[in-house]
């Protein structure tokens, strides 16, 4: 009988909870200091990602609008030439042979994302295809930039349109 008492005893001191048990405060300090180092180095690299993004999706967008343009005045549609017109905010794909003697009517207004700015050397910011040849009446660069970097858009004389 001794020797099952002995057992109880043994047992009941390893797994009784005692009325003071819990996380000390070092514990609880290192979780806290080991999260705070977590997140200080997420964060940053989070925000260079979402930078990145926001450029790469823009300048996506810009070719996409400018391949647009070729193609429509390639084929002629409503019998004209189609063109884009950029500001440091944003651009605008236009129905027409200039972007002043343009037709308002068929204007889309597409602005850059927040923080994304765009400057061309182009003479006049705007890009427009021949009819029937979708040769470009400017060629030159475009480079749209934020704090991450700058993408850098290249239309050539033959009318290819890509990233340098």
């Amino acid at each position: 009988m001794r020797l099952n008492a002995k057992r109880r005893t043994l047992y009941a001191k390893r797994y009784t909870l005692y009325p003071f048990s819990g996380f000390t405060l070092i514990e609880i300090l290192v979780v806290m200091t080991l999260l705070a180092v977590l997140t200080g180095l997420t964060i940053p690299v989070g925000l260079r990602f979402l930078r990145n993004e926001q450029l790469t999706s823009a300048g996506d967008d810009v070719i996409q609008s400018l391949r647009r343009a070729q193609e429509l005045s390639r084929i002629q549609e409503r019998d004209s030439s189609y063109g884009v017109f950029f500001t440091n905010s944003g651009y605008t794909f236009f129905k027409g042979t200039s972007y002043s003697g343009r037709d308002t009517v068929y204007d889309e207004i597409y602005e850059l994302p927040s923080g994304v700015s765009a400057t061309t050397n182009l003479a006049e910011s705007d890009v427009v295809f021949g009819k029937l040849s979708g040769v470009p009446s400017e060629v030159g660069l475009i480079s749209l930039s934020n704090s991450a970097g700058s993408e850098n858009i290249e239309i050539n004389s033959a009318g290819r349109i890509s990233f340098l």
